[in-house]
């Protein structure tokens, strides 16, 4: 019987901590997000943002761009945000359309403002042990692994996803628990079989039912990140039939209610920090 990650428990706790700590500094924190384009599962994260930052008393900001924007346009608007004293965190929405690079642009938001902790400086800064922001995603993923209370120590994970940049962090931290991680893109043919001798999978694709019960490891652990719209309902990227008749997968962290409450929570969290250091820096 599947067990299941309650994302939702856990991110309540995250935003209570958060709530108290802008109240008792008397906080007043500002997130920007940047979108291009309209792609479904960003606008539904987008919402979701939005609710719970201003449930916490954080100021929201949304820049959006059509989806044929050129980069000179994006740039103009993330220098325009990095020296607005408002704003403390900066989040550009992913994934960007196939004609945008992540990395420039991501490399264009102040390390300073970067909420999602993906600039290549605050990379750079986690693997030195030294992180000034750590991402929200890699916190979400090591939380999400803790609460199985499952001993992680000897496993291996595999980090499945169309983007490197999301793996990175992942492929940074688990050592530190004895985690023997591996990133593979979800267009290489050895994808299925690997699956099958991994202790642990992270997924990221953005294909609904994409990873099948019947493809796991018997005790598989497996943090589904995918957030797709079928038929006008939530799935990640796990068969949403793996939950009923789950034979070898022994926990699941489920779309909706899992990583993406948790996510958004720890996002938050990571601009309430940021507006700690940046009012440092000003004193």
């Amino acid at each position: 019987m599947v067990k299941f990650i309650n994302g939702n428990a856990i991110a309540a706790e995250i935003r209570k901590e958060t709530r108290r700590e802008i109240a008792e500094k008397k906080l007043k924190p500002g997130l920007a997000i940047v979108l291009v384009g309209d792609d479904p599962s960003s606008l539904l994260y987008i919402k979701l943002k939005k609710k719970a930052a201003l449930e916490l008393g954080i100021d929201f900001h949304e820049y959006t761009a059509p989806k044929d924007a050129g980069e000179s346009y994006i740039f103009e608007i993330i220098e325009w945000l990095n020296n607005d004293p408002a704003i403390n965190g900066v989040v550009l929405q992913l994934p960007l359309p196939e004609n945008l690079s992540e990395d420039r642009l991501i490399s264009a938001i102040d390390p300073l403002k970067d909420a999602d902790g993906f600039h290549k400086k605050n990379i750079e800064t986690l693997k030195n042990g030294m992180p000034y922001i750590r991402p929200a995603l890699l916190e979400t993923v090591i939380r999400m692994l803790k609460e199985t209370g499952e001993k992680l120590s000897g496993k291996h994970a595999l980090i499945i996803s169309n983007a490197e940049i999301f793996a990175e962090p992942l492929l940074i931290e688990l050592p530190k628990f004895g985690v023997k991680p591996e990133y593979i893109n979800p267009n290489n043919n050895e994808v299925l079989k690997k699956c099958g001798n991994a202790d642990i999978i992270i997924i990221a694709v953005g294909i609904p039912a994409f990873l099948k019960d019947e493809q796991c490891k018997k005790g598989a652990i497996v943090i589904d990140i995918g957030i797709n719209k079928v038929d006008g309902k939530t799935v990640g990227d796990v068969n949403p039939d793996t939950y009923e008749k789950c034979e070898n997968i022994k926990w699941i962290s489920p779309v909706p209610g899992g990583v993406g409450p948790v996510t958004i929570a720890m996002l938050l969290k990571n601009v309430v920090e940021l507006t700690k250091r940046q009012n440092l820096k000003h004193e």
